[in-house]
């Protein structure tokens, strides 16, 4: 997105919030943080963000970096992920799992476990898909494992 796109963008929120000019200063903080983005993800994540606000006071970068990430990666449940083989899915069981070792109880072929072992596996997957999301929800414009065609990045 361009510095013109961006400022124009940030005029017509901050018209919301007199007292808060868009000043050079705040126009080089948002296009620093959000210059490589797609201007019309930009400008959507702002939309979501304007039509939640309740308190009155312009967002932080970082609120307007969750709304990206929501709209980029949508929370998503274990079983909707277990179902569609999410890569995150595929993250956690892979963690799980490890390599197969003697010991390692969940690298036994699937004939040779018990329920017991099944129900136990698939927890310890859920556990760590939680964590999994946890990790990419602190990092709210990391996209690890994904593609995404609305990020892209411009050079300079």
């Amino acid at each position: 997105m361009t510095r013109d796109e961006m400022i124009t963008m940030l005029e017509a929120l901050y018209s919301q919030y007199p007292h808060t000019p868009v000043s050079p200063a705040l126009i080089d903080l948002w296009h620093g943080a959000f210059g490589g983005l797609d201007g019309s993800l930009f400008g959507k994540a702002l939309s979501n963000w304007a039509l939640q606000d309740t308190k009155g006071f312009p967002p932080q970068v970082g609120m307007v970096a969750s709304e990206i990430r929501k709209l980029v990666k949508p929370e998503i449940t274990f079983e909707e992920a277990a179902d569609s083989d999410h890569p995150l899915y595929q993250e956690a069981r892979s963690l799980v799992y490890g390599k197969p070792t003697p010991y390692n109880a969940y690298a036994a072929p699937e004939s040779m476990r018990t329920e017991r072992d099944a129900i136990f596996i698939e927890r310890r997957i859920k556990e760590v898909f939680e964590m999994l999301q946890e990790r990419e929800a602190s990092d709210p414009l990391s996209l690890s494992g994904h593609t995404t065609p609305a990020l892209t990045h411009k050079a300079g």
